[in-house]
């Protein structure tokens, strides 16, 4: 019963140190590499593009989603989505 209640015990120590180093990031900013953007739902991803180019003075086309999709899938993790915005 000890070495059960120990295999349980360490598992779950082990989930909450998985769980609380923050995989997978909670929203969508100019600092989210493209690999990360994918991994959200369509139109959160497209809302928040809109929002990000917005705060970098690149007004908001809605168009821009599918657009940012296709080329995200390209990139990776080799940009991010205010880079995207900006061309650098």
């Amino acid at each position: 019963m000890k070495a059960r209640h120990c295999a349980v015990s360490g598992l779950l120590a082990i989930v909450g140190v998985v769980g609380g180093c923050g995989l997978g990031a909670k929203e969508i900013t100019e600092n989210t590499k493209c690999s990360d953007y994918l991994d959200f739902p369509t139109g959160e991803r497209h809302t928040a593009a809109m929002k990000v180019a917005a705060s970098l003075g690149r007004g908001g086309n809605p168009m821009w989603g599918l657009s940012l999709d296709e080329t995200c899938a390209q990139l990776g993790d080799r940009k991010t989505i205010g880079q995207y915005f900006t061309g650098e």
